[in-house]
């Protein structure tokens, strides 16, 4: 009977870390001021995904491994449109246009709004948990992206991702 009972109220409170519960923020810029002298070794980029034009941005999304709401799915949006379902240790490769004002993220329990983004630039969002980290993809991200496999996105009409 504990045993049914520990099931249940594990169900119960994976269902409730699941749920769409998030403020909006201010906006805030994706890479911290220490990292924009940051030198990054050139084979860091040697299997990334190649710029489409001059205003393109690749985002690695890492959904690192973690015990908080591991079973569930999260749903990931850029700008009001959802663009991949992602488990648990798994991440997705998006383009995004650097040219514009910013751009906002949103998961299942938090809402973020990015702007400083720079054409033909790397960067990655990494999460674990309910923390998140982000910044220019380097020695790190590569790492943490190692641990991880790749979720197709789901296709977006407008910027074909």
């Amino acid at each position: 009977m504990k045993k049914l009972f520990f099931i249940t109220l594990l169900l119960i409170t994976n269902n409730a870390f699941s749920q769409v519960f998030y403020e909006n923020i201010e906006p805030m810029s994706i890479v911290k001021p220490e990292m924009e002298n940051e030198e990054i070794d050139p084979f860091v980029f040697a299997d990334l995904d190649k710029f489409k034009n001059g205003n393109d941005a690749v985002v690695y999304f890492i959904r690192a491994k973690s015990t908080i709401g591991a079973t569930s799915n999260w749903d990931v949006w850029l700008n009001k449109e959802k663009i991949a379902i992602i488990k648990n240790k798994e991440y997705i490769v998006f383009h995004i246009d650097a040219s514009s004002d910013g751009h906002s993220f949103r998961l299942p329990h938090m809402k973020f709004n990015y702007i400083n983004f720079k054409s033909n630039r790397y960067y990655f969002i990494r999460t674990k948990g309910f923390g998140i980290s982000t910044g220019y993809f380097n020695k790190y991200a590569l790492k943490e992206l190692k641990k991880t496999k790749l979720r197709k996105p789901i296709y977006r009409k407008k910027n074909n991702l």
